[in-house]
């Protein structure tokens, strides 16, 4: 989840020309490959309760959290996604 999230915030955009998806696949969808995301470090945390997923919920708060940590960092907010219109890349 936190890789699609990274992806979306950064590189992926969907574009339209003549009413239709330009996309048709991976290929011409640019999503992070593995040598570009940074190292993620993962916990289990024991717990009695029942196992279920918990990927998809990181897609929607790396945005946000991106977002706010470049705005921190430089102190101007973006409003442009994805990043690397703003001259931004992994």
């Amino acid at each position: 989840g936190f890789v699609w999230g990274l992806s979306a915030a950064v590189k992926s955009e969907i574009t339209l020309s003549n009413g239709a998806v330009d996309q048709s696949s991976f290929f011409d969808f640019e999503v992070c490959r593995m040598p570009e995301v940074p190292k993620i470090e993962i916990h289990v945390i024991p717990s009695t309760e029942e196992p279920g997923g918990a990927g998809e919920t990181s897609v929607p708060s790396v945005m946000p959290a991106l977002m706010n940590a470049l705005a921190a960092a430089t102190g101007k907010r973006i409003y442009t996604m994805p990043l690397k219109k703003a001259g931004y890349s992994l």
